[in-house]
Protein backbone atom coordinates (compact mmCIF):
# COMPACT_ATOMS: atom_id res chain seq x y z
CA UNK A 1 0.00 0.00 0.00
CA UNK A 2 1.02 3.70 -0.42
CA UNK A 3 -0.01 6.84 1.66
CA UNK A 4 -0.58 10.07 -0.49
CA UNK A 5 0.10 13.31 2.06
CA UNK A 6 -1.25 16.52 0.93
CA UNK A 7 -4.19 18.52 1.39
CA UNK A 8 -7.70 19.93 0.29
CA UNK A 9 -8.93 16.28 -0.99
CA UNK A 10 -11.42 15.97 1.17
CA UNK A 11 -13.90 13.91 2.05
CA UNK A 12 -14.29 10.60 0.15
CA UNK A 13 -18.30 10.40 0.20
CA UNK A 14 -19.92 7.32 -0.63
CA UNK A 15 -21.22 4.75 1.16
CA UNK A 16 -17.44 3.86 2.41
CA UNK A 17 -15.71 7.01 3.49
CA UNK A 18 -12.68 5.14 2.77
CA UNK A 19 -13.12 2.39 -0.28
CA UNK A 20 -14.99 1.67 -3.12
CA UNK A 21 -18.45 -0.17 -3.59
CA UNK A 22 -16.96 -2.58 -5.95
CA UNK A 23 -12.96 -3.88 -7.12
CA UNK A 24 -12.58 -6.94 -9.24
CA UNK A 25 -9.18 -7.72 -11.09
CA UNK A 26 -10.31 -10.97 -11.54
CA UNK A 27 -6.77 -11.93 -10.13
CA UNK A 28 -7.95 -13.89 -7.68
CA UNK A 29 -10.99 -15.64 -9.11
CA UNK A 30 -14.23 -14.65 -10.42
CA UNK A 31 -15.87 -12.43 -7.37
CA UNK A 32 -15.06 -8.77 -6.57
CA UNK A 33 -12.10 -7.91 -3.61
CA UNK A 34 -12.13 -7.67 -0.41
CA UNK A 35 -11.03 -4.02 -1.31
CA UNK A 36 -14.31 -2.96 -2.04
CA UNK A 37 -17.73 -2.98 -0.33
CA UNK A 38 -19.63 -5.88 -2.22
CA UNK A 39 -17.53 -8.95 -2.24
CA UNK A 40 -19.68 -11.13 -4.05
CA UNK A 41 -21.97 -10.40 -7.52
CA UNK A 42 -25.69 -10.45 -6.95
CA UNK A 43 -25.42 -11.76 -10.79
CA UNK A 44 -22.91 -13.47 -13.10
CA UNK A 45 -24.34 -13.93 -16.61
CA UNK A 46 -22.06 -16.01 -18.47
CA UNK A 47 -18.63 -15.18 -17.86
CA UNK A 48 -16.05 -17.18 -16.90
CA UNK A 49 -11.86 -16.71 -15.72
CA UNK A 50 -9.64 -16.68 -18.39
CA UNK A 51 -5.71 -16.59 -18.92
CA UNK A 52 -5.38 -16.59 -22.12
CA UNK A 53 -5.27 -13.60 -24.69
CA UNK A 54 -5.45 -11.23 -24.79
CA UNK A 55 -4.73 -9.40 -21.45
CA UNK A 56 -4.58 -5.84 -20.67
CA UNK A 57 -1.45 -4.63 -19.41
CA UNK A 58 0.37 -6.53 -16.78
CA UNK A 59 -2.96 -8.74 -15.70
CA UNK A 60 -3.14 -12.59 -16.26
CA UNK A 61 -6.01 -13.26 -15.71
CA UNK A 62 -9.93 -11.36 -16.54
CA UNK A 63 -12.90 -12.35 -17.48
CA UNK A 64 -14.54 -13.78 -20.80
CA UNK A 65 -17.75 -13.84 -21.90
CA UNK A 66 -18.60 -16.31 -25.48
CA UNK A 67 -22.04 -15.91 -27.43
CA UNK A 68 -23.35 -18.79 -28.36
CA UNK A 69 -27.44 -18.95 -29.71
CA UNK A 70 -28.16 -19.87 -25.89
CA UNK A 71 -26.08 -17.15 -24.36
CA UNK A 72 -26.99 -13.67 -25.59
CA UNK A 73 -25.90 -11.94 -22.77
CA UNK A 74 -23.00 -11.55 -20.80
CA UNK A 75 -22.84 -9.18 -17.11
CA UNK A 76 -22.10 -8.50 -13.78
CA UNK A 77 -24.17 -7.06 -11.49
CA UNK A 78 -25.49 -6.07 -7.84
CA UNK A 79 -28.15 -4.67 -6.48
CA UNK A 80 -27.80 -1.27 -4.13
CA UNK A 81 -29.94 2.01 -3.95
CA UNK A 82 -28.64 4.79 -5.84
CA UNK A 83 -29.98 8.32 -5.50
CA UNK A 84 -26.92 10.92 -5.88
CA UNK A 85 -23.39 10.17 -8.08
CA UNK A 86 -21.87 6.83 -9.56
CA UNK A 87 -18.88 6.31 -10.98
CA UNK A 88 -18.51 3.50 -12.83
CA UNK A 89 -14.61 2.35 -14.51
CA UNK A 90 -13.85 -0.82 -16.64
CA UNK A 91 -11.68 -2.36 -19.14
CA UNK A 92 -13.20 -4.27 -22.16
CA UNK A 93 -12.19 -5.86 -25.36
CA UNK A 94 -15.10 -6.96 -28.07
CA UNK A 95 -13.67 -9.03 -31.09
CA UNK A 96 -17.03 -8.73 -33.15
CA UNK A 97 -18.39 -5.65 -34.93
CA UNK A 98 -20.94 -3.54 -33.59
CA UNK A 99 -24.39 -5.52 -33.08
CA UNK A 100 -27.77 -3.85 -33.16
CA UNK A 101 -28.57 -4.33 -29.35
CA UNK A 102 -26.10 -4.68 -26.82
CA UNK A 103 -26.02 -2.51 -23.87
CA UNK A 104 -22.33 -1.20 -22.80
CA UNK A 105 -23.92 -0.17 -18.94
CA UNK A 106 -27.44 -0.15 -17.48
CA UNK A 107 -29.09 0.61 -14.24
CA UNK A 108 -32.64 -1.30 -13.51
CA UNK A 109 -35.22 0.05 -11.42
CA UNK A 110 -35.77 -2.56 -8.57
CA UNK A 111 -39.82 -2.15 -8.44
CA UNK A 112 -40.34 -1.59 -11.76
CA UNK A 113 -39.29 -4.26 -15.09
CA UNK A 114 -39.13 -1.66 -17.93
CA UNK A 115 -37.61 1.35 -16.06
CA UNK A 116 -33.97 1.70 -17.15
CA UNK A 117 -30.70 3.84 -18.09
CA UNK A 118 -28.57 2.08 -20.69
CA UNK A 119 -25.91 2.78 -23.42
CA UNK A 120 -26.82 0.73 -25.71
CA UNK A 121 -25.79 -0.23 -29.30
CA UNK A 122 -28.34 0.71 -32.58
CA UNK A 123 -28.27 1.28 -36.12
CA UNK A 124 -27.38 4.55 -35.85
CA UNK A 125 -24.13 3.68 -33.56
CA UNK A 126 -24.42 3.84 -29.61
CA UNK A 127 -27.29 6.33 -27.72
CA UNK A 128 -27.84 7.14 -23.99
CA UNK A 129 -31.49 5.08 -23.83
CA UNK A 130 -34.02 6.21 -21.14
CA UNK A 131 -37.08 4.64 -20.17
CA UNK A 132 -39.07 7.92 -19.91
CA UNK A 133 -37.32 9.92 -22.75
CA UNK A 134 -37.88 9.69 -26.35
CA UNK A 135 -35.96 9.95 -28.67
CA UNK A 136 -32.69 8.61 -27.51
CA UNK A 137 -30.00 10.24 -27.70
CA UNK A 138 -26.27 10.33 -28.83
CA UNK A 139 -26.47 8.28 -32.35
CA UNK A 140 -23.06 7.81 -34.21
CA UNK A 141 -20.77 7.13 -31.45
CA UNK A 142 -18.34 5.33 -33.36
CA UNK A 143 -17.81 1.04 -32.34
CA UNK A 144 -14.28 0.16 -30.94
CA UNK A 145 -13.16 -3.41 -31.49
CA UNK A 146 -10.20 -5.92 -31.42
CA UNK A 147 -8.30 -3.52 -28.87
CA UNK A 148 -8.41 -2.69 -24.96
CA UNK A 149 -10.70 0.04 -24.00
CA UNK A 150 -10.83 1.92 -20.75
CA UNK A 151 -14.40 2.92 -19.95
CA UNK A 152 -15.45 5.91 -17.42
CA UNK A 153 -19.08 6.51 -17.08
CA UNK A 154 -19.65 9.53 -14.40
CA UNK A 155 -23.40 9.95 -13.32
CA UNK A 156 -25.77 12.22 -11.06
CA UNK A 157 -29.01 11.30 -10.96
CA UNK A 158 -30.14 14.10 -10.14
CA UNK A 159 -33.28 15.26 -7.91
CA UNK A 160 -35.57 16.56 -10.99
CA UNK A 161 -38.18 14.13 -12.28
CA UNK A 162 -38.47 15.47 -15.83
CA UNK A 163 -40.19 12.14 -17.44
CA UNK A 164 -42.00 12.47 -21.00
CA UNK A 165 -40.38 16.39 -21.17
CA UNK A 166 -36.66 15.86 -21.26
CA UNK A 167 -36.19 18.18 -18.68
CA UNK A 168 -34.39 16.42 -15.70
CA UNK A 169 -31.51 17.95 -13.78
CA UNK A 170 -29.52 14.69 -13.78
CA UNK A 171 -25.88 14.22 -15.80
CA UNK A 172 -24.37 11.73 -17.72
CA UNK A 173 -20.57 11.47 -18.79
CA UNK A 174 -19.30 8.63 -20.73
CA UNK A 175 -15.31 8.75 -20.96
CA UNK A 176 -13.02 6.29 -23.58
CA UNK A 177 -9.34 6.25 -22.92
CA UNK A 178 -9.59 9.39 -22.22
CA UNK A 179 -11.31 11.03 -24.35
CA UNK A 180 -15.54 11.69 -23.56
CA UNK A 181 -17.29 10.55 -26.56
CA UNK A 182 -21.18 11.42 -24.57
CA UNK A 183 -22.52 13.88 -22.36
CA UNK A 184 -25.65 14.59 -21.07
CA UNK A 185 -27.71 17.07 -18.49
CA UNK A 186 -31.58 16.49 -18.25
CA UNK A 187 -31.28 13.30 -16.90
CA UNK A 188 -34.41 12.42 -15.31
CA UNK A 189 -34.84 11.09 -11.99
CA UNK A 190 -37.69 8.66 -10.77
CA UNK A 191 -37.52 8.81 -7.19
CA UNK A 192 -40.96 10.35 -6.80
CA UNK A 193 -42.40 8.07 -9.51
CA UNK A 194 -41.92 4.92 -7.09
CA UNK A 195 -38.93 4.08 -9.33
CA UNK A 196 -35.56 4.04 -8.09
CA UNK A 197 -32.58 2.57 -9.56
CA UNK A 198 -31.35 -0.13 -7.23
CA UNK A 199 -29.40 -2.70 -10.10
CA UNK A 200 -26.15 -1.56 -11.53
CA UNK A 201 -25.31 -3.53 -14.21
CA UNK A 202 -21.64 -2.49 -14.65
CA UNK A 203 -20.92 -4.55 -17.98
CA UNK A 204 -24.35 -5.66 -19.76
CA UNK A 205 -24.02 -7.33 -22.64
CA UNK A 206 -26.85 -8.35 -24.04
CA UNK A 207 -27.40 -8.88 -27.63
CA UNK A 208 -31.00 -9.98 -29.04
CA UNK A 209 -31.30 -12.93 -31.43
CA UNK A 210 -32.10 -10.41 -34.51
CA UNK A 211 -28.14 -9.13 -34.99
CA UNK A 212 -26.13 -11.06 -32.84
CA UNK A 213 -22.65 -11.76 -32.80
CA UNK A 214 -21.01 -14.95 -34.46
CA UNK A 215 -21.39 -17.90 -32.21
CA UNK A 216 -17.81 -18.53 -30.60
CA UNK A 217 -17.27 -14.27 -30.45
CA UNK A 218 -16.38 -12.60 -27.19
CA UNK A 219 -16.16 -9.75 -25.24
CA UNK A 220 -13.02 -9.98 -22.67
CA UNK A 221 -13.83 -7.49 -18.92
CA UNK A 222 -11.15 -6.55 -16.62
CA UNK A 223 -10.68 -4.24 -13.63
CA UNK A 224 -14.36 -3.23 -12.80
CA UNK A 225 -14.77 -0.18 -9.95
CA UNK A 226 -17.97 1.39 -9.53
CA UNK A 227 -18.66 4.04 -6.59
CA UNK A 228 -21.44 6.14 -5.30
CA UNK A 229 -19.57 9.15 -5.25
CA UNK A 230 -16.90 10.94 -7.91
CA UNK A 231 -14.01 10.98 -5.56
CA UNK A 232 -11.23 8.63 -6.39
CA UNK A 233 -7.63 8.37 -6.89
CA UNK A 234 -5.70 8.00 -10.78
CA UNK A 235 -2.38 7.37 -12.46
CA UNK A 236 -2.40 9.00 -15.83
CA UNK A 237 0.46 9.13 -18.53
CA UNK A 238 0.47 13.18 -18.81
CA UNK A 239 1.29 16.06 -16.87
CA UNK A 240 -2.80 17.13 -16.97
CA UNK A 241 -5.62 14.80 -16.31
CA UNK A 242 -7.75 15.81 -19.82
CA UNK A 243 -4.22 15.23 -21.57
CA UNK A 244 -4.07 11.22 -19.89
CA UNK A 245 -5.37 8.79 -22.57
CA UNK A 246 -4.40 5.92 -20.16
CA UNK A 247 -5.77 6.16 -16.87
CA UNK A 248 -5.40 3.49 -14.05
CA UNK A 249 -7.84 3.52 -11.21
CA UNK A 250 -6.02 3.35 -7.54
CA UNK A 251 -8.17 1.48 -4.92
CA UNK A 252 -8.44 3.51 -1.99
CA UNK A 253 -8.86 2.00 1.66
CA UNK A 254 -8.49 5.15 3.85
CA UNK A 255 -9.28 8.32 2.61
CA UNK A 256 -9.11 11.91 4.84
CA UNK A 257 -8.59 15.69 3.77
CA UNK A 258 -4.26 15.46 3.92
CA UNK A 259 -3.96 11.82 3.84
CA UNK A 260 -5.37 8.71 1.19
CA UNK A 261 -3.63 5.05 1.69
CA UNK A 262 -4.09 3.21 -1.79
CA UNK A 263 -3.39 -0.29 -3.40
CA UNK A 264 -1.43 0.37 -6.30
CA UNK A 265 -3.09 -1.10 -9.68
CA UNK A 266 0.00 -0.81 -12.28
CA UNK A 267 -2.65 -1.77 -15.20
CA UNK A 268 -0.46 -0.92 -18.09
CA UNK A 269 2.47 0.73 -16.54
CA UNK A 270 5.64 -1.06 -16.30
CA UNK A 271 7.49 2.04 -14.57
CA UNK A 272 5.92 3.93 -12.44
CA UNK A 273 8.27 6.07 -12.61
CA UNK A 274 6.97 7.62 -16.08
CA UNK A 275 3.03 8.10 -14.40
CA UNK A 276 1.34 11.19 -12.99
CA UNK A 277 -0.58 10.75 -10.25
CA UNK A 278 -4.33 12.67 -9.66
CA UNK A 279 -6.76 12.97 -6.69
CA UNK A 280 -10.35 13.61 -7.95
CA UNK A 281 -12.27 15.16 -5.19
CA UNK A 282 -15.90 14.36 -4.72
CA UNK A 283 -17.22 16.99 -7.39
CA UNK A 284 -14.95 15.69 -9.89
CA UNK A 285 -12.07 17.99 -10.24
CA UNK A 286 -8.60 16.79 -10.41
CA UNK A 287 -5.21 18.28 -9.34
CA UNK A 288 -4.28 21.40 -12.20
CA UNK A 289 -1.10 19.16 -12.40
CA UNK A 290 -0.18 15.53 -12.24
CA UNK A 291 2.30 15.13 -9.22
CA UNK A 292 5.17 12.86 -11.11
CA UNK A 293 5.50 9.52 -9.32
CA UNK A 294 9.31 9.21 -10.45
CA UNK A 295 9.85 12.83 -8.71
CA UNK A 296 11.47 15.46 -11.43
CA UNK A 297 10.45 16.08 -14.45
CA UNK A 298 11.67 17.40 -17.48
CA UNK A 299 10.83 18.75 -20.96
CA UNK A 300 10.59 16.43 -24.24
CA UNK A 301 12.85 18.18 -26.86
CA UNK A 302 12.01 18.00 -30.72
CA UNK A 303 13.37 15.43 -32.82
CA UNK A 304 11.26 15.35 -35.76
CA UNK A 305 13.48 15.91 -38.86
CA UNK A 306 16.41 14.03 -37.17
CA UNK A 307 18.24 11.51 -37.79
CA UNK A 308 17.55 8.21 -35.56
CA UNK A 309 21.13 7.95 -33.88
CA UNK A 310 20.46 12.18 -33.04
CA UNK A 311 17.44 11.58 -31.74
CA UNK A 312 18.17 9.13 -29.69
CA UNK A 313 21.09 11.56 -28.23
CA UNK A 314 18.71 14.41 -27.95
CA UNK A 315 16.61 12.38 -25.83
CA UNK A 316 18.91 10.61 -23.78
CA UNK A 317 20.49 14.15 -23.15
CA UNK A 318 17.02 15.16 -21.94
CA UNK A 319 17.25 12.28 -19.42
CA UNK A 320 14.63 10.38 -20.98
CA UNK A 321 14.74 7.28 -22.76
CA UNK A 322 14.01 5.94 -26.49
CA UNK A 323 10.52 3.95 -26.26
CA UNK A 324 8.97 2.14 -29.54
CA UNK A 325 10.84 2.71 -32.36
CA UNK A 326 8.32 2.24 -35.57
CA UNK A 327 9.93 2.11 -39.07
CA UNK A 328 7.60 3.31 -41.67
CA UNK A 329 7.85 3.75 -45.39
CA UNK A 330 7.54 7.99 -46.68
CA UNK A 331 8.10 9.19 -50.12
CA UNK A 332 8.68 12.59 -48.34
CA UNK A 333 11.20 11.90 -45.37
CA UNK A 334 14.73 10.70 -45.91
CA UNK A 335 15.09 7.24 -44.85
CA UNK A 336 16.68 7.28 -41.30
CA UNK A 337 14.78 10.29 -40.05
CA UNK A 338 12.45 10.66 -37.53
CA UNK A 339 8.86 11.50 -38.96
CA UNK A 340 6.97 12.17 -35.74
CA UNK A 341 7.30 11.58 -31.93
CA UNK A 342 5.11 11.01 -28.86
CA UNK A 343 4.96 12.52 -26.22
CA UNK A 344 4.93 16.18 -28.43
CA UNK A 345 7.76 18.22 -28.02
CA UNK A 346 7.58 21.23 -24.80
CA UNK A 347 5.44 18.06 -23.80
CA UNK A 348 6.22 18.01 -19.47
CA UNK A 349 6.80 14.27 -18.55
CA UNK A 350 8.65 12.76 -15.61
CA UNK A 351 12.53 12.54 -15.91
CA UNK A 352 13.29 8.83 -17.17
CA UNK A 353 9.81 8.76 -19.31
CA UNK A 354 10.11 7.34 -22.90
CA UNK A 355 9.61 9.16 -26.33
CA UNK A 356 8.16 6.62 -28.80
CA UNK A 357 9.89 7.44 -32.35
CA UNK A 358 8.12 7.09 -36.14
CA UNK A 359 11.50 6.70 -38.66
CA UNK A 360 11.08 6.28 -41.93
CA UNK A 361 12.58 3.45 -43.82
CA UNK A 362 12.45 1.16 -46.52
CA UNK A 363 9.06 -0.43 -46.75
CA UNK A 364 9.09 -3.47 -44.71
CA UNK A 365 6.92 -6.69 -44.08
CA UNK A 366 5.64 -6.01 -40.63
CA UNK A 367 8.83 -7.20 -38.12
CA UNK A 368 10.14 -3.37 -36.61
CA UNK A 369 8.73 -1.54 -34.26
CA UNK A 370 8.73 -2.42 -30.24
CA UNK A 371 11.17 0.44 -29.38
CA UNK A 372 14.06 -1.08 -31.82
CA UNK A 373 13.50 -4.50 -30.01
CA UNK A 374 12.44 -5.66 -33.97
CA UNK A 375 13.80 -9.78 -33.20
CA UNK A 376 11.93 -9.88 -30.03
CA UNK A 377 8.91 -8.26 -31.54
CA UNK A 378 8.28 -10.43 -34.73
CA UNK A 379 8.76 -13.09 -32.07
CA UNK A 380 6.33 -12.13 -29.72
CA UNK A 381 3.78 -10.63 -32.43
CA UNK A 382 3.44 -7.05 -30.11
CA UNK A 383 5.79 -4.46 -29.57
CA UNK A 384 3.71 -4.72 -26.06
CA UNK A 385 4.32 -7.94 -25.62
CA UNK A 386 5.83 -8.19 -21.64
CA UNK A 387 8.93 -9.62 -23.01
CA UNK A 388 9.93 -6.73 -25.48
CA UNK A 389 9.34 -4.87 -22.77
CA UNK A 390 11.90 -6.11 -20.61
CA UNK A 391 14.11 -6.14 -23.38
CA UNK A 392 13.74 -2.59 -23.79
CA UNK A 393 14.28 -1.53 -19.95
CA UNK A 394 17.21 -3.54 -20.24
CA UNK A 395 18.51 -1.85 -23.30
CA UNK A 396 17.64 1.81 -21.60
CA UNK A 397 19.39 0.83 -18.69
CA UNK A 398 22.18 -0.81 -19.36
CA UNK A 399 23.24 -0.21 -23.13
CA UNK A 400 22.53 3.19 -24.02
CA UNK A 401 24.04 4.53 -21.04
CA UNK A 402 27.16 2.84 -22.26
CA UNK A 403 29.49 3.48 -24.90
CA UNK A 404 30.51 -0.04 -26.26
CA UNK A 405 26.53 -0.47 -25.65
CA UNK A 406 25.51 2.44 -27.98
CA UNK A 407 27.85 1.04 -30.65
CA UNK A 408 25.78 -2.42 -30.10
CA UNK A 409 22.51 -1.06 -30.37
CA UNK A 410 23.39 1.04 -33.56
CA UNK A 411 24.45 -2.10 -35.26
CA UNK A 412 21.71 -3.92 -34.56
CA UNK A 413 19.00 -1.43 -35.55
CA UNK A 414 21.29 -1.80 -38.61
CA UNK A 415 21.32 -5.74 -38.84
CA UNK A 416 18.47 -7.26 -37.52
CA UNK A 417 15.19 -5.89 -39.30
CA UNK A 418 15.79 -7.64 -42.52
CA UNK A 419 16.13 -10.69 -39.65
CA UNK A 420 12.91 -9.57 -37.81
CA UNK A 421 10.97 -9.56 -40.92
CA UNK A 422 12.08 -13.17 -41.92
CA UNK A 423 10.77 -14.07 -38.28
CA UNK A 424 7.46 -12.59 -38.70
CA UNK A 425 6.42 -14.18 -41.94
CA UNK A 426 6.32 -17.69 -40.54
CA UNK A 427 5.03 -19.04 -37.16
CA UNK A 428 7.34 -21.66 -37.32
CA UNK A 429 10.18 -18.96 -37.45
CA UNK A 430 8.60 -17.04 -34.55
CA UNK A 431 8.32 -20.28 -32.50
CA UNK A 432 12.34 -20.67 -32.95
CA UNK A 433 13.22 -17.32 -32.15
CA UNK A 434 11.19 -17.09 -29.32
CA UNK A 435 13.28 -20.27 -28.35
CA UNK A 436 16.47 -18.66 -28.50
CA UNK A 437 15.14 -15.40 -26.57
CA UNK A 438 13.90 -17.06 -23.86
CA UNK A 439 17.12 -17.55 -21.68
CA UNK A 440 18.15 -14.18 -22.66
CA UNK A 441 15.03 -12.61 -21.80
CA UNK A 442 15.35 -14.81 -18.27
CA UNK A 443 18.44 -13.31 -17.74
CA UNK A 444 17.78 -9.39 -18.76
CA UNK A 445 14.60 -9.76 -16.19
CA UNK A 446 17.57 -10.70 -13.73
CA UNK A 447 19.71 -7.85 -14.63
CA UNK A 448 16.91 -5.77 -14.05
CA UNK A 449 16.08 -7.28 -10.39
CA UNK A 450 19.28 -8.36 -9.11
CA UNK A 451 22.31 -6.74 -11.08
CA UNK A 452 24.91 -8.68 -8.48
CA UNK A 453 22.93 -11.87 -9.06
CA UNK A 454 23.24 -11.59 -12.89
CA UNK A 455 26.30 -10.10 -13.42
CA UNK A 456 28.52 -11.65 -10.96
CA UNK A 457 27.31 -15.30 -12.07
CA UNK A 458 25.59 -15.59 -15.31
CA UNK A 459 26.97 -12.18 -16.93
CA UNK A 460 28.38 -14.28 -19.50
CA UNK A 461 24.95 -14.23 -20.72
CA UNK A 462 25.37 -10.64 -22.01
CA UNK A 463 28.10 -11.47 -24.32
CA UNK A 464 25.18 -13.39 -26.04
CA UNK A 465 23.42 -10.76 -26.67
CA UNK A 466 25.38 -9.58 -29.98
CA UNK A 467 24.97 -13.00 -31.93
CA UNK A 468 21.17 -13.33 -31.31
CA UNK A 469 20.11 -12.07 -34.86
CA UNK A 470 23.10 -14.71 -36.22
CA UNK A 471 21.69 -17.21 -34.06
CA UNK A 472 18.15 -16.56 -35.19
CA UNK A 473 19.11 -16.67 -38.74
CA UNK A 474 21.17 -19.93 -38.29
CA UNK A 475 17.86 -21.75 -36.96
CA UNK A 476 15.87 -20.57 -39.32
CA UNK A 477 18.10 -21.86 -41.88
CA UNK A 478 18.06 -24.87 -40.49
CA UNK A 479 14.86 -25.46 -40.06
CA UNK A 480 14.05 -24.62 -43.63
CA UNK A 481 16.13 -27.18 -45.08
CA UNK A 482 14.76 -30.02 -43.32
CA UNK A 483 12.05 -32.44 -45.12
CA UNK A 484 8.98 -31.22 -43.22
CA UNK A 485 6.17 -28.52 -44.17
CA UNK A 486 7.14 -24.54 -44.14
CA UNK A 487 4.75 -21.92 -44.64
CA UNK A 488 4.92 -19.96 -47.45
Amino acid sequence: MVTISGSGFGAKGGSDPNKPLVWADFQSGIQPTGLGMVTSWGAITNMSLSTGSPQYGLSTENAVGTYSPAQLGHSFEFTRTFTGKVYVYAKRYYEFAKPSNLKTFRFWSTNDATWNLAVSTSSGGIILNESCVDPDRFQGIPWLQNQWITEEFRINLGTVDGCGSNSGNGSYQWVRNGTQVQSESTLTNGTTLGKNYGRLIMIDNFTDIFNPPASGDRVWLDDLYADDTWARVMIGNASTFAASTVREIQIPSAWSNTSITITVNRGSFTNLNNAFLYVIDASGNPNATGFCLGGATAMVPNVVGFTQTAAETAITGANLVVGNVMVTASGTVPVGEVISQMPDFDSTVCLGSEVDLVVSGQPSSGGGGGGGCFIATAAYGSPLAKEVHVLREFRNRYLLTDNLGQLFVSQYYRLSPPVADAIAASETRRAVARGVLRPVIWWADLAMRSPSLAFGSTGVGLLAIPVIPFVVYRRMRSRSNRSVPTEN
